[in-house]
């Protein structure tokens, strides 16, 4: 698991059309939307996707152009009977989606930030349609149900004014999700030399001596062997971390 300082972290915003709903209807789409990202995320990717934090709000449409971050993937989304909304895909998640379906393994972020590309949605969006798709089944009411499902990913808007022209009602559902792309590290404590005939006498099981300064030199890498940083692990009740 990454440390919590870069954990990817993501902010999509997940934007329906509104009208007037009750507050059960918000309090069971949170619900649903907690249940499906580990099960969209492994379903789709083969990956571990947590929950950090799901927030959901009713704001006025004027106040949709200040959801807009900087390096963010904007959606259209078209549902049943000419509904629109939109899906707020950060960069962090992008790369990290990506690097998913590409090498096998999510990075920490290191230098430049990867720009955005053309191809980025159709690698993206799936993740999107299906967590629509999950929530909607989730959902105990037929009319909730109808509120959420049938939303898919249609294009991507040029700016925040064009999803804002785009998104014309008066209310919206807005889904806030901060999510964890879990990227596999292993330590590598330190590195002994052996000769050849010493390794032919190891066994399963058997415990081999470390150096006595080896923790403070402790280095995490990724699945590929790519060395992220060093870091020392302590001991606390016999346990080291």
């Amino acid at each position: 698991m990454v440390p919590n300082e870069t954990n990817k972290s993501i902010l999509q915003r997940m934007v329906s059309r509104g009208g007037q709903k009750r507050d059960a209807l918000i309090m069971s789409v949170a619900k649903a939307i907690r249940l499906s990202i580990p099960k969209t995320g492994k379903e789709l990717f083969d990956m571990l996707i947590s929950k950090i934090g799901v927030v959901i709000e009713k704001p006025s449409s004027d106040l949709l152009a200040e959801l807009v971050i900087e390096d963010v993937l904007l959606c259209l989304l078209e549902g049943d009977e000419e509904r629109v909304g939109a899906a707020l895909i950060a960069g962090e998640v992008v790369s990290g989606l990506i690097q998913q379906q590409t090498i096998g393994t999510v990075s920490l972020p290191k230098g430049t930030k990867r720009q955005l590309t053309q191809t980025d949605p159709v690698m993206c969006t799936p993740l999107v349609d299906d967590l629509f798709k999950q929530v909607a089944l989730m959902l105990e009411e037929d009319n909730d149900q109808q509120t959420i499902s049938g939303f898919r990913y249609r294009a991507c808007f040029a700016d925040a004014r064009a999803m804002s022209i785009a998104l014309d009602q008066n209310e919206y559902l807005i889904s806030r999700l901060t999510l964890d792309l879990s990227a596999e590290l292993n330590m590598i404590l330190c590195k002994c030399s052996f000769e050849l005939s010493q390794f032919e006498q190891l066994s399963t099981g058997q415990t081999l001596p470390l150096p006595n300064d080896a923790f403070p030199e402790t280095d995490f890498v990724t699945r590929t062997g790519e060395k992220i940083r060093t870091g020392t692990l302590d001991q606390t009740d016999d346990i080291r971390a």
